[in-house]
């Protein structure tokens, strides 16, 4: 007699007549449609986006653990309920600056610092000039200052030395003119809600720290942006799209130059016996380009720049040995020269110039 199967656990046998039928347990499963089988819904991510009983929302919509919820996705850090990315802190008044870090009432989060809110800033239309640490603090409140905000100049300060230490307007997000020279106690400035901004010039600061998160485009024609005596070895514009003229001199201490959404700009300056690296990748058009006077930079390369309507100047880069322009249409004016380890040079605009073989 053949030997009868049994069934497995999770199974039954239906007897219906002389024939048996095997059927499995039902598991889990989803039907495309109306007809959507859900066995939790209690683990669906509610409307909030936040999770509870700490339960991450993932990207798939369910409540999961972290380690699950989060890890490998494109938001792979777990903070209140949900699954975040570094700027979400920017602007998240629950987190601002980091995880669990929430404003206060009346308060917003600007460029991960909590700032007082649009109901409670006030604007400077004319302009005003600061010589201390005490004064600088009485701007805490202002959003926006029409004119120029002027920071130090011993010859603007009553002929002393200005005393500001630290430049941090959190409220701050438009200035027509910002001048920051001669502070030579200054060691950083961070203006974590700056959007927008007519002229810049720092000069003559020992800065450490320069932090500008969100500032993304320059209102005026001009911007200069100095630094001479001292400064941080990377300078980055994060947010930055179009600029008018961003001039850079880096001295002995810039290194890097990083600009990763700038699209359009008037006039590109840089220059610095430090500099190694010019990060703009996302550069489409300009009217003048000029990489001059540095002493290690070995390549400048803008894969994406199409147009530079009046020139291109590349000169007395001492350690430059490659140019990489290979969408640069025609420029009416290029100079290229003073560039003595030159090998390559790739592009339309600047085969056979100068210096380029």
């Amino acid at each position: 007699m053949a030997a009868r199967s049994l069934p497995t656990p999770g199974s039954a046998l239906l007897r219906v007549g002389g024939a048996a039928f095997l059927l499995t347990a039902l598991t889990a499963f989803a039907v495309p449609g109306p007809c959507a089988f859900n066995p939790h819904p209690e683990l669906d991510c509610p409307e909030s986006g936040r999770c509870e009983g700490g339960l991450f929302c993932s990207p798939s919509g369910f409540c999961q653990g972290a380690d699950i919820a989060c890890d490998g996705s494109d938001t792979p850090i777990a903070c209140d309920g949900r699954c975040v990315d570094e700027s979400n802190f920017l602007t998240d008044s629950r987190n601002c600056g980091r995880c669990g870090f929430e404003c206060n009432d009346g308060f917003i989060c600007r460029g991960g610092s909590c700032t007082v809110g649009p109901d409670l800033c006030r604007t400077i239309e004319g302009s005003v000039r600061i010589c201390s640490d005490d004064e600088l603090e009485a701007l805490d409140d202002v959003c926006v200052v029409e004119g120029e905000l002027a920071i130090g100049g011993p010859a603007d300060c009553n002929d002393n030395p200005s005393r500001v230490t630290a430049v941090n307007l959190p409220a701050l997000v438009r200035v027509g003119k910002l001048q920051i020279v001669r502070n030579f106690r200054l060691t950083e400035v961070v203006l974590p809600g700056l959007e927008e901004i007519g002229e810049l010039e720092l000069a003559q600061n020992y800065l450490q720290r320069i932090e500008l998160p969100v500032l993304r485009a320059i209102s005026d024609s001009y911007i200069s942006f100095i630094i001479n005596d001292s400064g941080p070895a990377v300078l980055i514009f994060p947010a930055l799209t179009r600029t008018g003229t961003l001039s850079i001199h880096g001295g002995d201490v810039l290194e890097t130059i990083a600009a990763p959404l700038l699209a359009e700009a008037t006039r590109l300056s840089l220059s610095g016996d430090a500099l190694e690296l010019i990060e703009l990748p996302t550069l489409v058009t300009a009217e003048q380009l000029e990489v001059s006077d540095t002493v290690v930079l070995e390549r400048v390369a803008l894969a994406e720049l199409r147009s530079l309507s009046r020139s291109l100047t590349i000169s007395r880069n001492e350690s430059l040995t490659s140019i990489f322009f290979p969408q640069l249409g025609t420029v009416a004016d290029v100079t290229i020269a003073g560039n003595p380890r030159l090998e390559s040079c790739v592009g339309d605009a600047v085969k056979d110039v100068g210096d380029c073989p």
